[in-house]
């Protein structure tokens, strides 16, 4: 920096009077004697008046010729005159000043005091007006007043702004050693100011508002007191200099230091939040030397464009951001620091420290060749600790000999992928290995090969060497603190956490690895590698390792995780599983050289999981644990969002309602055979007068009426033991739906059957007391899991039916064979696959029925008949493998034969009554009510993944109901020529179970 004429005076402050803060002392002379000049004689009453300038003799203000009325007081008008030159030869005061619209341009030529203390200067017309002050001339704009838009040109002068006055959008041209201030509460506004080797100053609460200012050819600018730059645009050039002090700040202000321009902050100044550029030879400094100063640069941007930014004293760099471009440089000196500042040294730029500063909290980003170099530093405390917020970036960092640079301050996460060295080989700082410490909370990354070869620390947080830090001395992780990566270290001592890769990776130790009895070795699994370290030298085991799992990956079972070149001592105390899934368990061991963990897969220990979902587990646990473990789709069961429920979609469980909907249509038609309702099948006699429930006698008619038994002698038909052979030919349809209610325990679903069939049989009637008959059928089931699975089978069924009647007493028995054309369809949705099942085989189906009874007739002339069942049924279900719609090879299943069976007991009654009755017409209606117990309640298959060798399950499904009410009500309606018709709905209800069905027929007997 060059010294040299008004420049001077920034880098001095006035020490004469205790308390001065340095810029009170320099206030200018010219300001004191313009303040004097102010005390005038003031008129009795204030007067206006027009210029004319029609003197004769002079142009002078003073002289009342060049006036309409009088030297004015008021306001001074400027008309449309050809006389446009006027000098203030004598002290004068002025309120306002006007041009009018159609006004010239005048010159008002400044000679002596001149105070403008209203309005201040209005220019209405187009023209420019020009204030020209020269020597020992001084205009004061007082009072709120402004400068309007006019030209001050100061030619060993002064212009003076106070009390709240302001330079509006003058234009001023400050030379020749000339003064321009502004004081109390004033503001340089809009206006354009040059300040050509004098003096531009700023006192009390004064602001450089939105003006733009030229600071040139050693002009001084000087902020005091608590001023501020504003939003200023300040260029500063030629050997000129700006100095804020006290408190004043540079506000918003755009400040350009060039060609030896100098900006200094001294005091208690900041600068705000200014934006700052050192051109080429521009220097921005603040404090002074190795004083006491504690001056800011704010939350400012400052960028040094071939310029520089010196800190000295107890400065500091605040909250700034500071780039360094080529050529450009951020010195630290005294006892300064960066604070939390952002620096940012480019390719060419240079950041360094000397004396006793340091990097605080700040965050370095150091680019291309860009420097920073703590070497010339001994610390704060001058024991070497060096603190940097954080590092990153390309470039380069120097430690400085005997130093330790401690990194993390700032908590932040950054990566280096220049070189950390101990010193730098220009001979900047002291030879001798540099030291590494990192703290915080954040993460360290170390990218590039690192030659510091003092010792590395890690308090706090992580530190990832993906380069080489093998130069230095020996690594040391305290509790607390990681290290990682897949680079290469030292000799390690790990008190903390050691974890090799990113997200996979190797780690290399150059020497030896001792693990703390705290310490975790965190290593991360994928489905075909691990984390790895790999140690030169032998390795001290302790401490525990952590696993984790990659998400979407599966585990495999066998992993290497250390290799020891030297052999191993010692051992891991155990795994923490807190990374896995908890459907696996590790075992950590020793073999050889090596470390090594196992995997197993223990699905069906999972908590919460039904007999279903562990019956699946445990089959996948054994392919995995010890068979062909788990490949192709099958990994992705482990990755399923929910565990449970893929287990669930695996289980095929809907294969078993082919069954359950297979027994509802073979009984239904069983029982349409046996249909008490159809009682001629057992009675003979075509007439509609046959009896109530005919596999019981008739009743006696004694008692009844002489009408009564009229009417029967003229329907009934002769005595069944005085007719020959009768047959019976009918047709019917029957249906149901069925709702099943699924267990939590076993894992079964709520299983919605439905089934319907047309049928169609004859009887003969072989004595009065014995029918037999034959029946066929057609028809189809379906059932459905909801979103689980569903199935649908096409039926064809043969039956043969016979009774027996003795009085009121009879046995009725039913057979029955059923085909059933079986389809199911499933599908199994897992992270990025949509598996479509298919099944279809041929199901058999074999049911007995056998039913006794006996009926008596109550008082109210209502049949009573006490009966018991027995129903027995058979369901095979032969070996078949599922189809794979979707071409994956993936989920399908093989089912094992099985014969399911179902054995069911009744008791209970059936009631009929005439309800109507003609000469050829009778309508029964007829009612059954029973309790009915299921032997036979579990629905389960064996099953085995076609794509998984040994893996063979057992599935269970919605179970039939143990014990369940029968309800049943229906009619029958005999016509004349032995046709009837016949129709009842029925229910069976349970606590799990709702079925509700019904059957019709048409009969011709003859």
């Amino acid at each position: 920096m060059s010294p040299g004429g008004p420049v001077s005076m920034i880098w001095m402050r006035d020490r004469s009077r205790p308390g001065s803060r340095g810029l009170a002392a320099c206030r200018a002379a010219a300001l004191l004697a313009g303040t004097a000049l102010l005390v005038l004689p003031s008129a009795v009453r204030a007067q206006s008046a027009d210029w004319t300038g029609a003197s004769s003799t002079t142009a002078n203000w003073s002289d009342t010729a060049n006036w309409s009325a009088g030297v004015p007081t008021a306001t001074a008008t400027f008309p449309n005159t050809p006389n446009t030159v006027a000098v203030v030869d004598v002290a004068s005061t002025i309120e306002t000043i006007v041009f009018t619209s159609d006004a010239p341009a005048y010159t008002i030529n400044v000679m002596a005091g001149f105070d403008i203390t209203g309005a201040g200067v209005v220019n209405n017309s187009s023209a420019t007006q020009t204030f020209d002050v020269f020597g020992g001339g001084l205009i004061v704009f007082q009072n709120a007043s402004s400068a309007g838009n006019a030209t001050y040109n100061l030619f060993t002068a002064a212009l003076t702004f106070d009390h709240g006055s302001t330079a509006g959008s003058a234009t001023i041209v400050n030379s020749s050693s000339s003064t321009l201030s502004f004081t109390g509460a004033s503001s340089a506004g809009s206006a354009t100011i040059t300040n050509d080797s004098s003096l531009l100053q700023f006192y009390g609460t004064a602001t450089a508002a939105a003006a733009t200012i030229t600071n040139t050819n050693y002009g001084t600018m000087m902020f005091a007191a608590a001023t501020t730059a504003g939003s200023a645009t300040i260029t500063n050039t030629q050997h000129s200099g700006i100095q804020f002090g006290d408190t004043s700040t540079a506000g918003s202000a755009i400040i350009i230091n060039s060609q030896w321009g100098q900006l200094a902050f001294t005091g208690d100044a900041t600068a705000g939040s200014a934006t700052i550029t050192n051109q080429a030879i521009g220097f921005t400094s603040f404090g002074l030397g190795y004083g006491t100063e504690t001056t800011s640069a704010g939350s400012a941007r400052i960028v040094n464009d071939g310029g520089t930014t010196l800190f000295w004293s107890h400065t500091t760099a605040g909250n700034a951001t500071i780039v360094n471009n080529s050529g450009g440089e951020t010195v630290f000196n005294a006892w300064s620091t960066a604070g939390s500042a952002t620096i940012v040294t480019n390719s060419g730029g240079r950041t360094d420290f000397f004396d006793f500063a340091t990097g605080g909290g700040a965050a370095f980003v150091t680019n291309g060749t860009g420097v920073v170099d703590f070497g010339g530093s001994t610390g704060l405390d001058g024991n070497g600790r060096i603190m940097a917020g954080s590092i990153a970036g390309s470039g380069r960092y120097y430690i400085g000999g005997g130093n330790t640079l401690v990194v993390g301050g700032n908590d932040q996460s950054t990566v280096v992928t220049g070189r950390i060295a101990d010193y730098s080989a220009c001979g900047c700082g002291t030879p001798g290995p540099g030291s590494l410490e990192k703290v915080g909370t954040g993460t360290l990354t170390l990218a590039g090969t690192n030659t510091y070869t003092g010792s590395t620390l890690v308090t706090a947080g992580t530190l990832i060497v993906n380069g080489s830090i093998a130069s230095s001395s020996g690594l040391v992780v305290a509790e607390g603190g990681a290290i990682g990566g897949s680079g290469a270290l030292p000799s390690a001592t790990i008190n903390g956490t050691l974890a090799p890769g990113n997200s996979i990776g190797t780690v290399t130790i150059n020497g030896n690895l001792t693990f703390g009895s705290a310490s975790v070795y965190r290593v991360e699994l994928s489905s075909t590698a691990s984390d790895f370290t790999r140690v030169t030298g032998a390795a001290a085991l302790a401490g525990t390792v952590a696993v984790t799992l990659l998400p979407g990956e599966t585990a495999a079972r066998h992993y290497t995780i250390l290799t020891a070149a030297g052999g191993l001592t010692g051992a891991f105390s155990g795994v923490s599983p807190s990374g896995l899934p908890p459907w696996y368990t590790a075992v950590v061991g020793v073999v050889g050289n090596d470390v090594v963990i196992d995997i197993s897969l223990a699905l069906a220990g999972l908590a919460g999981l039904n007999e279903n979902q562990r019956q699946v587990g445990r089959t996948l646990d054994r392919a995995y644990n010890t068979g062909p473990g788990l490949t192709g789709l099958f990994t992705t069961v482990l990755a399923a969002p929910s565990i449970p429920y893929a287990l669930t979609q695996l289980s095929g469980e809907i294969a078993t309602g082919a069954a359950t909907a297979g027994f509802r249509q073979t009984d239904q038609f069983l029982e349409l055979m046996l249909d008490p309702f159809a009682g001629s099948r057992a009675a003979g006699g075509a007439a509609p007068g046959a009896p109530a429930l005919a596999y019981a006698s008739a009743p006696a008619t004694t008692g009844r009426g002489a009408g009564a038994a009229a009417i029967d002698r003229a329907v009934k038909a002769p005595p069944m033991t005085h007719l020959g052979p009768h047959w019976r030919l009918w047709a019917g349809a029957f249906g149901a739906d069925a709702t099943y209610r699924g267990d939590a325990h076993t894992g079964s679903h709520d299983l919605g059957a439905r089934n319907w069939g047309l049928a169609s049989g004859a009887d003969y009637r072989v004595t009065p007391d014995v029918v037999l008959g034959v029946a066929v059928a057609g028809g189809e089931t379906s059932f459905s899991l909801g979103g689980i699975g569903s199935g649908r089978a096409d039926t064809l069924q043969l039956g043969g039916y016979g009774s027996w009647r003795a009085g009121p007493a009879y046995v009725s028995g039913a057979v029955s064979y059923g085909w059933h054309d079986v389809r199911t369809d499933r599908i199994v949705s897992l992270p990025g696959v949509a598996d479509r099942l298919l099944g279809e085989y041929s199901g058999h189906a074999v049911g007995g029925r056998v039913e006794a009874g006996w009926r008596t007739v109550a008082t109210s002339g209502i049949g009573i008949t006490p009966f018991a069942a027995m129903r027995v049924q058979a369901f095979r279900t032969p070996t078949y493998a599922e189809a794979d719609a979707s071409g994956l090879a993936g989920f399908a299943l093989r089912y094992a034969d099985t014969t399911a069976t179902a054995t069911r007991s009744e008791l209970g009654a059936r009631f009929d009554a005439v309800a109507w009755r003609s000469a050829d017409a009778a309508l029964t209606v007829r009612g059954r009510l029973a309790w009915a117990h299921e032997f036979t309640t579990e629905r389960a298959l064996d099953a085995s993944f076609v794509n998984l060798a040994g893996s063979g399950f057992t599935v269970f499904g919605a179970t039939l109901p143990g014990d369940s009410a029968l309800v049943s009500a229906g009619a029958e309606l005999k016509l004349s020529r032995g046709v009837t018709l016949r129709g009842s709905f029925e229910g069976q209800f349970a606590d799990d179970t709702e079925i509700y069905g019904g059957m019709g027929s048409l009969s011709v007997a003859w």
